[in-house]
């Protein structure tokens, strides 16, 4: 089947509606995702492990199969519904989710927490790639910075209804409960937080799949035709994926393990923990996020060619010393300060850096490009951020109220690699979306 229409899209009611149920995707995803850095000393306790098992259970179990299984998820995705992929891959993460609540071992749980980034994978190569093709390029940042709120809105819902939920089942209790027998508070919040994962999975399949501008041969988004066009922008390529990966190493990592920092060095419990990055996450990162967004979008309208690299450099610059001082701070009032800072600047870049993607790569290979980007980010990002602190943490400093210090250090190494490859990645950015649109 072929279609070559390059008629621009026209952002309607279907568009929106896309964006809400998509957002609203994403938000579950990071609950499932984050809750975990509420349940450290829960799981810790009940399982025996240490923090460098507990970071690999926050970073590389999750990202093993949400990095690598992108890709042939995308493949399906660029051939077939987006809608049904990212209905089926929702559905997924939330059983595993589920499944959670029954885990009796470390290797279970780690098990099931790579069965929900399995799930996970689907939802972001599909959702941008309908994005692209629901939005014209003056709107596209915007649409894609209110998506990726999501994100962030999910992360602070992860937080204030995870220490509401440990209020209301105390990680030291047990609970019996038919047929699952006796569970203990910690797996009560995963098997209450599946529910609404599987009530949104069903309504995904309510949206519009939109037309596909371009090529739609499977020839043309055949691995080969991938390979052929990473080899053609292998420049920008490499510097954009590997700055952004480090970028989230430190944004990852240090997200990862502030609750845990605010607990053990400042003494809180984890409700008040819950309810004030909660609040910090919601007022900070969706302002930061949205922000972003139209502030990449009103460049572009500019005509600044750079605008989506220049974005990424500008939130790290100002990220690299807020992120070193943050965890390092003799109180937790002025580490709060600047956590708000942090958490604005953590997602100003994110749409720039997803949206920036798609307006160089052909529409027929939108999905697999950005699941291979999700892939290198996660990896490096999500995969080595937390893992990397806890090692830290356990070898280097050997005490786990010195997370801080190990925060810290991480971030020192990161930063610099960032900005030195957002900055040289500004030109080959520039000259492939100008080839492109030429083309």
């Amino acid at each position: 089947m072929s279609n070559n229409s390059k008629a621009p899209p026209v952002a309607g009611r279907a568009a929106w509606y896309a964006v809400v149920i998509l957002t609203v995707a994403y938000a579950i995803s990071m609950v499932d995702r984050i809750i975990l850095s509420l349940l450290v000393e829960p799981i810790q306790r009940d399982l025996n492990i240490n923090d460098t098992q507990f970071g690999l259970l926050q970073g590389f179990a999750f990202v093993l199969l949400y990095a690598t299984g992108g890709i042939p998820i995308a493949r399906i995705a660029d051939h077939w519904s987006r809608r049904w992929v990212i209905s089926t891959g929702i559905l997924v993460w939330s059983a595993m989710t589920g499944l959670c609540s029954v885990a009796q071992h470390y290797w279970q749980l780690l098990l099931f927490r790579v069965g929900v980034g399995v799930g996970e994978a689907a939802l972001s190569p599909a959702g941008t790639s309908m994005l692209a093709d629901l939005f014209p390029k003056q709107k596209l940042a915007k649409a894609i910075a209110i998506y990726a709120s999501g994100g962030t809105i999910g992360t602070a819902l992860a937080y204030i209804i995870g220490g509401y939920l440990l209020k209301v089942f105390p990680s030291e209790t047990s609970i019996l409960l038919p047929i699952l027998g006796e569970v203990r508070g910690w797996q009560m919040v995963f098997l209450v937080l599946a529910i609404p994962g599987i009530i949104v999975g069903l309504l995904a399949l309510t949206m519009k799949e939109p037309q596909r501008r371009g090529s739609r041969e499977l020839s043309a988004s055949s691995p080969k035709a991938v390979i052929a066009f990473l080899r053609a922008h292998k420049r920008v390529i490499f510097l954009h994926f590997t700055g952004f990966s480090f970028l989230y190493v430190v944004t990852w990592g240090f997200v990862s393990w502030v609750p845990a920092l605010m607990m053990r060095r400042y003494g809180m419990n984890v409700t008040d923990v819950g309810y004030i990055l909660g609040i910090l996450s919601f007022a900070c990162g969706v302002s930061g996020g949205i922000l972003g967004g139209v502030f990449t979008d009103w460049l572009v309208r500019r005509g600044v060619a750079d605008a989506h690299m220049r974005v990424g450099l500008i939130a790290a610059l100002f990220l690299a010393p807020t992120t070193i001082i943050a965890p390092m701070m003799g109180g937790p009032t002025t580490c709060f300060v600047l956590l708000a800072g942090v958490l604005f600047l953590a997602h100003f870049w994110s749409a720039a850096a997803t949206s920036g993607l798609q307006l160089f790569t052909p529409p027929h290979l939108r999905a697999q490009i950005t699941a291979i980007y999700i892939m290198c980010v996660n990896l490096v990002g999500y995969g080595l951020g937390p893992v990397a602190i806890g090692l830290v943490t356990d070898h280097v400093f050997g005490d786990p109220k010195a997370v801080g210090y190990s925060m810290a250090l991480v971030t020192a190494f990161s930063m610099p690699i960032v900005i030195v490859l957002l900055a040289l990645a500004r030109k080959p950015f520039a000259e492939a979306v100008r080839r492109f649109e030429e083309s």
